[in-house]
């Protein structure tokens, strides 16, 4: 009978140390919620790996293995760069109170929930990661200058808060709403380069942009455009865009880039008097009498078209470089020198 119960005393202990294991687990743990950085690298021996190695990595900028000279270095600083550094856990990045400006450029990130710990952030770039969820960044309200490049964001709808950004770049996503952006009116700046936009209506109100990349998208339309006429520089190429008369208002132009998209009618750019460098390469162009206007352009790439007439461009005389490579063309200059044209 002792025999017996001594078993079910052990049966019952053991089933306890089983159900105790979680438990236990869970607290054997550092929770890793360290204010200073002085105490992530005194525990460094409690935290995870990876918040191990992002320590070592502050250590190395630091210049010094001891915890507290380290600390007294990085806590003081008010701009770090950490690119190119394997980094995948940023939790003691956000001990860093004083930053505000934090570069962490072609890193393993895809958590940034630790960024929001740093509100006096007003430069951030985050270029070439494995980030999808940006939705911790919508607390960082400072930010005037965001990079995301080179990440696999789909959903933008955080940056809706960060209406300080006058720079903001998100080339290489996997994109395709812009709606959140509308009210994002300070920006100056704005690439959208190499993503699946189909529409810009919401871009009708960002009137501060002067430069605006929306290159390698899937647009058709480009009407929205029209309104924002402070526009300096534009970048349109690689996209599916036949009708451009919508960029007619916008004279403060003076880059524009066009390329493969489906274009046969330019006289609408006739009234960019501004212009000095003027990219259609690779559409479905004939006439270009109306460019005979643009008398400020420096370059003019018009290759791969299907001209057959450039005696209007004479009047281009401050043309440094005039393209006509693949072009049914008499190989005739009409400026002087006749290096300028290219066929």
């Amino acid at each position: 009978m002792k025999r017996l119960k001594v078993i079910f005393l052990g049966i019952y202990i053991w089933v306890g140390i089983l159900l105790m294991q979680p438990y236990l687990k869970a607290n054997s743990t550092s929770p890793e919620n360290f204010s200073t950085f002085r105490e992530w690298c005194l525990n460094q021996t409690n935290i995870s790996p990876t918040s191990q190695y992002t320590v070592k990595i502050l250590l190395q900028k630091a210049r010094t293995n001891n915890c507290i000279e380290a600390d007294k270095k990085l806590s003081s600083l008010s701009a770090l760069s950490l690119n190119n550094n394997y980094i995948v856990n940023l939790a003691p990045v956000s001990s860093l109170k004083n930053l505000t400006k934090l570069s962490l450029n072609a890193n393993q990130i895809q958590e940034l929930s630790p960024l929001s710990n740093l509100p006096k952030l007003t430069h951030l770039f985050l270029d070439s990661n494995k980030i999808e969820d940006i939705y911790d960044l919508s607390e960082l309200t400072n930010l005037t200058y965001l990079e995301l490049n080179d990440n696999r964001i789909k959903n933008i709808s955080p940056l809706s808060d960060l209406t300080k950004l006058t720079n903001l770049s998100l080339i290489f996503n996997q994109i395709e709403n812009v709606s959140s952006l509308s009210n994002l009116t300070t920006l100056t700046e704005l690439n959208l380069g190499v993503n699946r936009v189909t529409n810009i209506k919401p871009l009708a109100n960002l009137t501060n942009l002067t430069h605006l990349y929306l290159n390698d998208n899937q647009l058709r339309k480009i009407a929205p455009l029209s309104n924002l006429t402070n526009l300096t520089n534009l970048y349109l190429y690689r996209n599916q865009i036949s009708d451009i008369s919508s960029l007619s208002n916008l004279t403060n132009l003076t880059y524009l880039n066009l390329s493969d998209n489906y274009i046969a009618e330019v006289s609408n750019l006739s009234s960019l008097r501004n212009l000095k460098i003027l990219i259609l390469v690779f559409n479905q162009i004939q006439k270009i009498d109306s460019l005979s206007t643009l008398t400020n352009l420096n370059l003019l790439d018009l290759s791969r078209n299907k001209i057959t007439d450039i005696n209007s461009l004479s009047t281009l005389i401050k043309l440094d470089v005039l393209n006509l490579r693949n072009n049914p063309v008499a190989r005739i200059c009409p400026l002087q020198p006749e290096s300028i044209c290219r066929f």
